[in-house]
């Protein structure tokens, strides 16, 4: 945790032009608008909007199809969740060589109430065919375990899992404050940990007392070429998607909603760790207890954050909030061509800024389309020590300013 700090602010506003983007024309017909160069401020109105735009074609990096052959499960191994089979497909999976094909029986139920690994595999590709690994309980004895994932890959590579499901086991999974657990918060859906090459296509996660999904490393090793792609998330315990040591990940065109704290949650286990090319891209995502991206903890190698085309249908506690330690600089981060919508309900550090920065080097905020409660009195862009900040071409809605900045931050341009 950061000392908390005390600046001056000052506040940035452009001079107001003739605006050239396709922002303007709501600046001069909505009423009580401010137009600030082509980023403006207006009262908040009502919100309709639709799903993401997802690409039609996505390319998963370090990921190409198996050659061998198919597996399917015994029959021995119960696929109606009538009982615990967690031991038993463990050891099918086992017995299954590296390049090959698993493929499940159609919307078989594996109870599972400990956790399926798959560690040191490689080009394998796990075909659900709309299967679900479910469990029932927290875990009992030696199972009750906080660490408890449903489906762990470890240090394994070329992974394709598709059309699986998985559900925990939280009855209070979602935004109420019952949903988190501190005792079981690391029992994820998907956990990834120092893997090279994996996709989750398809992919489904429902009441998890963790995180939907959990990209971390292992013996110093990030996961790396992690695509997590057209799946569905609902009902989380803790966060939604986190980092604490992975580059080059690629969530795109996902539906992620009712997430216990924050959506997505860059947050390095360690000083040395890393977060790098991190590209969250054409996700539609609905309720957040808290922000919708979030940035804390140790370590200053977070950096080349890439967020566009997503589209929020239900509003986060928070926007996006990035606070890095007073020794170096975090960035670059980009967010462009997005829909935010917060309640203001969430702060961390004293925020107050929808977009939050503090010691952060190279934002740029373009052509987003951003709505928070104008009672809130929130400022859309709020930068605390950071520098080279480009703000343009933004639609800010029931914000108090498009820009905070105090006197630390340097090179601020916002049009």
């Amino acid at each position: 945790m950061g000392k908390r700090i005390a600046v001056a602010l000052t506040v940035i506003v452009a001079t107001a032009t003739a605006c050239s983007s396709s922002h303007t024309t709501t600046a001069s017909t909505q009423p009580g608008a401010t137009s600030t160069g082509n980023s403006t401020s207006q009262s908040a109105g009502p919100l309709n909007v639709g799903k993401a735009s997802v690409p039609d074609h996505i390319t998963a990096a370090g990921v190409t199809p198996p050659h061998g052959r198919t597996y399917t499960p015994p029959k021995s191994i119960a696929g109606n969740c009538s009982a615990d089979v967690t031991d038993a497909l463990q050891a099918w999976f086992d017995s299954v060589p590296d390049g090959s094909t698993v493929s499940l029986p159609a919307h078989a139920c594996y109870r599972i109430e400990g956790t399926v690994m798959l560690e040191d595999r490689h080009d394998l590709l796990l075909d659900g065919h709309g299967a679900t690994l479910q469990a029932k309980t927290a875990g009992a004895g030696k199972k009750r375990d906080r660490n408890r994932c449903q489906l762990v890959l470890r240090s394994s590579s070329n992974i394709t899992v598709q059309d699986l499901i998985v559900r925990g086991a939280n009855p209070h999974a979602g935004t109420s404050k019952a949903a988190y657990v501190a005792d079981l918060e690391a029992q994820h859906a998907f956990k990834l940990s120092g893997d090279d090459g994996v996709f989750l296509d398809r992919v489904q996660a429902y009441d998890t007392y963790g995180d939907f999904v959990n990209i971390a490393g292992r013996k110093g090793t990030p996961s790396k070429n992690i695509t997590v792609a057209r799946s569905t998330f609902d009902r989380s315990g803790r966060q939604g998607i986190s980092f604490t040591k992975s580059e080059d990940v690629l969530i795109v065109g996902n539906e992620i909603g009712n997430v216990a704290r924050s959506l997505f949650d860059i947050e390095l286990d360690k000083k040395t760790s890393s977060a790098r090319r991190i590209r969250i891209v054409a996700n539609t995502t609905g309720p957040v207890r808290n922000f919708w991206l979030a940035n804390k903890g140790a370590g200053v190698d977070v950096g080349d954050v890439t967020v566009t085309g997503n589209v929020t249908r239900e509003a986060s506690g928070g926007g996006v909030f990035v606070f890095g330690p007073l020794a170096g600089k975090r960035g670059p981060f980009t967010f462009a061509d997005n829909v935010f919508q917060v309640t203001g309900r969430v702060s961390d550090e004293g925020s107050r800024g929808v977009f939050y920065f503090r010691n952060t080097d190279h934002v740029t905020i373009r052509h987003n389309e951003v709505h928070a409660p104008p009672d809130r009195k929130m400022p859309a862009v709020e930068l605390h020590a950071s520098s080279d900040a480009t703000i343009a071409g933004n639609k800010f809605v029931g914000t108090a300013k498009p820009v905070l900045a105090d006197t630390a931050s340097k090179n601020v341009k916002a049009s």
